[in-house]
């Protein structure tokens, strides 16, 4: 039994269509971040206490230095976390500010606690840092556009030097409206 010559076709064009949806499924999947960035990101900060218990645990520094404390809320899944951990929190000033005060890295995925703790936040997006004063009210931090190209180029690295740069100024600000 001889087959009909659009058989052949049509198994060309599956072919084709399989191919080009799974070139694309895996380019979605690429992260968009260069190797060194990622890197980066595994890196972990001993120095920040983390989700509820850390909370706890900064907070009563907070009262023991009366010192503002530093909160970050961020998600695991969200880019713009990643980013921004690879970038401006793996900054060498930035890191060297962060040590001068009590801070905590919250994710409210983690658990219930942690959700809570967003919620009296009224966390709207990540990330989010905000600055508590021992005696004022809280402060949400504007966390600066990161350049797109952030850690893949040159370019990218002196814009990220910036926004570093830009990160540190509306932290000093919040930390001095007290």
């Amino acid at each position: 039994m001889t087959k009909p010559r659009n058989y052949y076709a049509l198994i060309a064009v599956v072919f084709s269509a399989v191919f080009l949806l799974t070139a694309f499924l895996d380019g979605c999947t690429q992260s968009p971040l260069s190797s060194e960035s990622q890197k980066r990101l595994s890196v972990q900060y001993a120095d920040w206490f983390t989700d509820a218990m850390g909370h706890q645990q900064a907070m009563a520094e907070q009262k023991k230095r009366q010192t503002p404390v530093i909160v970050y809320f961020y998600a695991d899944w969200c880019p713009h976390c990643k980013v921004f951990s690879a970038t401006i929190l793996s900054n060498t000033l930035v890191n060297q500010f962060l040590a001068q005060y009590p801070h905590v890295k919250i994710a409210p995925d983690n658990g219930k606690l942690e959700t809570e703790l967003a919620e009296s936040y009224k966390l709207v997006s990540f990330p989010t840092v905000f600055v508590v004063p021992p005696d004022a009210e809280t402060v949400q931090i504007k966390i600066p556009q990161l350049p797109q190209e952030a850690s893949q180029s040159p370019q990218g690295a002196k814009g990220t030097e910036e926004a570093s740069k830009i990160f540190l100024k509306r932290l000093i600000a919040a930390i001095d409206r007290r």
